[in-house]
């Protein structure tokens, strides 16, 4: 994934903390998922839509993966704190029970 890096104006920042209720940084990392869960590759179920189906937090999913407790893919450290996530929908069907819809 590339890399940007951009200002946004400080007045811009508080409209959307204030409309969102979300830190700019938090609102920037929920569009990311937003895109790519609508872009989702085949044989991939993402991270945002695993946490849907589950009816848990995409951060519960992120830590359950980085842990080992979630078995039904992978976690890989990309540099620093960085992870990338891999969901297999079939192991994710076997283990929690919950069909992923096409």
């Amino acid at each position: 994934m590339m890399k940007y890096t951009f200002s946004i104006p400080e007045d811009t920042k508080q409209i959307i903390e204030l409309e969102t209720g979300m830190k700019i940084e938090a609102y920037l990392e929920k569009v990311k998922d937003d895109i790519l869960e609508q872009s989702e590759q085949p044989g991939r179920l993402s991270v945002p839509k695993a946490a849907k189906l589950m009816n848990v937090s995409q951060q519960y999913i992120r830590v359950g993966m980085q842990s080992g407790r979630l078995p039904f893919g992978w976690a890989v450290k990309v540099g620093g704190s960085k992870y990338t996530y891999y969901i297999s929908p079939k192991k994710f069907t076997e283990y929690t029970g919950i069909e992923v819809p096409d």
